[in-house]
């Protein structure tokens, strides 16, 4: 496979396999003690399609043994980045995806924000929108 193939293929595999999620990462920084962090992440029984997917956009791999799977993964601007990529292949999630890319392009940038309570605020309603997607069958996670 070359090019639009590989990524229409891909977006294929998020569509019947991702999951695109905001999720809380503890941050001793905030007063909140969490950040929010845009994730990307794979779920499958095929350790292939898991190497493969770090082999095409780099990521990380792990595997669970308890219950027998592989998860492929990308974390922050990386996952804006490779959804912006799959953006135009992609069906069912597209709608998720456009939302986590707006996500990841407001975040606090490590400059000094006048209001991070508001910040947090918005980063939690667009989790939620994520999150109500996933029950209207928009996502299914790994």
């Amino acid at each position: 496979m070359r090019g639009k193939q590989i990524l229409a293929y891909t977006a294929g595999i998020i569509d019947g396999e991702g999951c695109i999620l905001i999720d809380q990462a503890k941050n001793k920084r905030y007063k909140a003690g969490y950040r929010n962090e845009l994730r990307v992440r794979v779920g499958n029984n095929s350790e292939w399609l898991c190497r493969w997917l770090k082999m095409q956009f780099g990521g990380h791999i792990a595997y669970h043994a308890q219950e027998h799977y592989w998860i492929w993964g990308v974390g922050t601007k990386q996952a804006a980045s490779f959804l912006e990529t799959i953006l135009p292949y992609l069906q069912l999630k597209r709608y998720q995806a456009e939302i986590a890319i707006e996500f990841q392009k407001g975040k606090y940038r490590g400059r000094p924000h006048k209001d991070k309570g508001k910040e947090l605020a918005v980063e939690e309603a667009e989790k939620i929108l994520l999150v109500k997607d996933h029950h209207r069958g928009g996502d299914n996670h790994a």
